[in-house]
């Protein structure tokens, strides 16, 4: 066994367990005969490497058996193929290969820092509210620069869930100054681009996303790629270049198609593909799209919709009314979506009576999954309802609110 390569693991190991009994570095070593006082804190600081009987001898004071604790499990590979996964944007196996390490009891064996730092990085990128702050900053001076700059990386889309968009830019460049590893600044790039994006600074978003683009290019970090084209054309529908924007959502969707798992991934770009489509009112690119539709995409609520919305588009009534129906029998329990698919359904069927009143109604309405793009696809339907009655001061008030969003 090279303990050499899991010096770091093995001190990390050491100090968590000697300070979860309260036991002080001057009161293990004693007179210091078999280990010298700033020997052992050289070693918990990853700074010097001990000697095998000085590390049995240390091991067994904090009531542990040395060579057990090295044999017990070889945490170091798994580490490493989950922080990869992780890089790469595959959490899904990055949080199988975690929890299968719980069940073989990595915590109480080799790594357990590291173990702890993973639990943390997987938890904040889910957006898991619970994940431990305080865990983790205990842990801070056992950690090496590169997993402080990943404690900080995770941190930003909590960040972004919540608006803190200036406080997730100085964690960024605060990652930014701690790492150089390679994949690491490929991901702090991205992270500033989905901020930048979001806080309205599109030139910054699109400089920082295409950095992220050709660094993940390099070592072929598929599913980064695609959410990297996802957030490009984002930026692009913002600053209205549309053929850009569709041409990254394109290159995304592609790419998704051929992946073989992360439905969800694939489905945000079927969403994001078909949404430009409606917006730049494209309904043959649509039926392209539509017709060719995978089998594994996420049934969301904002799936449904696109799916109900583009047969109605596209005059295929049966199809339309069966998601439809489907929507509101899934969200019985809220207002919004029984609105907004009441209307899609009515007006696939040729109803024209009360359509105006739910248009409104559903645009005004105030719930905690109201949708911004569906309030401009129904405000555009509202207008139109108007202008074929001739009540052009109605169609001109919501035209007005349109162009003023």
């Amino acid at each position: 066994m090279n303990t050499v390569n899991k010096s770091h693991l093995i001190a990390g190991f050491f100090r968590y367990h000697r300070e979860k009994l309260n036991y002080s570095l001057r009161g293990l070593v004693g007179s210091g005969s078999v280990v010298e006082l700033s020997s052992l804190s050289d070693f918990e600081h990853g700074k010097r490497q001990l000697r095998e009987d000085q590390l049995v001898y240390l091991f067994k004071l904090i009531g542990y058996d040395y060579y057990e604790v090295i044999n017990a499990y070889d945490f170091e590979k798994e580490y490493h193929q989950i922080m990869e996964w992780i890089y790469l944007g595959e959490i899904k196996r990055a949080e199988d290969l975690y929890m299968k390490c719980i069940q073989n009891n990595v915590f109480n064996s080799l790594g357990c820092i590291s173990f702890c730092l993973l639990g943390y990085t997987i938890g904040a990128i889910r957006n898991n509210i619970n994940f431990n702050d305080f865990l983790i900053e205990k842990c801070d001076s056992l950690l090496s620069s590169d997993q402080i700059a990943i404690v900080n990386i995770s941190k930003v889309n909590n960040m972004i869930h919540h608006g803190r968009f200036s406080a997730a830019l100085e964690i960024l460049k605060n990652a930014e100054q701690l790492t150089y590893e390679p994949k690491l600044r490929a991901w702090i790039m991205h992270q500033y681009g989905r901020v930048y994006g979001l806080s309205g600074n599109y030139a910054e978003a699109m400089v920082a996303l295409l950095e992220a683009k050709q660094r993940y290019g390099e070592y072929l970090g598929i599913i980064r790629m695609i959410q990297v084209n996802l957030n490009l054309g984002n930026v692009y529908i913002s600053t209205k270049s549309y053929a850009k924007a569709e041409e990254s959502y394109l290159i995304a969707y592609e790419r998704a198609l051929m992946l073989k798992e992360s439905t969800g991934l694939l489905t945000k770009c079927f969403n994001s593909l078909c949404w430009l489509y409606f917006d730049r009112n494209q309904y043959d690119k649509l039926k392209e799209v539509i017709d060719d539709m995978p089998d594994n995409l996420v049934e969301s609520e904002n799936t449904l919709f696109i799916l109900a919305w583009a047969y109605y588009k596209l005059g295929l009534v049966d199809e339309c009314v069966k998601y439809c129906k489907e929507a509101r029998n899934k969200y019985l329990d809220r207002e919004y979506p029984q609105v907004v698919f009441t209307y899609i359904e009515n007006a696939a069927l040729g109803k024209k009576t009360g359509q105006d009143a739910l248009l409104k109604k559903a645009i005004t309405m105030k719930d905690y999954e109201h949708n911004q793009m569906i309030d401009d696809l129904f405000t555009r339907e509202l207008i139109d309802i108007y202008e074929r009655r001739k009540n052009y001061e109605k169609a001109f008030k919501y035209a007005k609110k349109l162009l003023n969003r």
